[in-house]
């Protein structure tokens, strides 16, 4: 065999060898299968999401089924990307481990946090196993543990599996919405302003009138006093 012909095979094997590494699974076509998942599975597509998985070797999908995905169509385009980033684990769980998952190890790491955008836990998810149900939710404090892990869609391990969710999982604030406790509250009119002002001041005039009513031969030092603290301003 010539040197040529040995270094065109060592060629074609190493890019086969990285084909076949790099390109372990096709999410699309995965879903592709699955109808119930056109959705979700074009949302993947949209939002560059499903390109992202492709390129990992270990990752878990979180889908929503069609008619499961709230007001995230909604928002705006790279709000749903924040939010379908984070129905994606970095690593692999079946519902099976999913049910054995120690709650010691912390949160799971979504695909969001390698964006560098999550702020605080946005970027993690909580699992709760109650009476041999798994449930998800976001990390972030306060947020709502509803999200049932309901089964498995399709898998090939320990590569990707894909299970289903019953209800989309939203981070606190991952949509740029103010949390209640950091909204700000809102300036009173100007009309209710001046309103409290015209009666403080009415009171205090009435207030004044009244010390002055006080016999003053009989407590002229205490009426004084009086007089003065509440002309005296603040």
């Amino acid at each position: 065999m010539s040197p040529s012909t040995s270094a065109l095979i060592l060629v074609s094997a190493v890019l086969l060898l990285s084909s076949a590494t790099t390109s372990a699974y096709n999410v699309t076509l995965i879903l592709e299968k699955y109808p119930d998942y056109t959705e979700f599975n074009n949302l993947l597509s949209k939002t560059g999401v499903a390109d992202e998985i492709n390129r990992r070797q270990t990752i878990t999908v979180f889908a929503l089924s069609n008619g499961h995905f709230g007001d995230i169509s909604s928002k705006k385009d790279d709000v749903q990307k924040r939010i379908i980033s984070t129905h994606v684990v970095l690593d692999y769980y079946d519902v099976t481990k999913l049910k054995q998952y120690n709650t010691s190890k912390g949160p799971l790491t979504t695909l969001f946090q390698t964006y560098g955008q999550a702020k605080g836990q946005q970027g993690f998810l909580n699992v709760v196993v109650k009476e041999g149900e798994v449930f998800l939710s976001s990390a972030v404090k306060g947020a709502s543990m509803d999200t049932k892990v309901e089964s498995s869609v399709a898998s090939q391990p320990y590569n990707i599996s894909i299970l289903s969710i019953s209800s989309p999982i939203i981070a606190p604030g991952i949509d740029g919405a103010l949390s209640p406790a950091s909204a700000k509250q809102p300036n009173a009119p100007p009309q209710l302003v001046r309103g409290r002002q015209r009666r403080k001041a009415r009171s205090k005039k009435r207030l004044l009138l009244l010390v002055q009513r006080v016999t003053v031969e009989r407590r002229p030092m205490v009426a004084q006093s009086y007089l003065q603290m509440q002309i005296a301003p603040p």
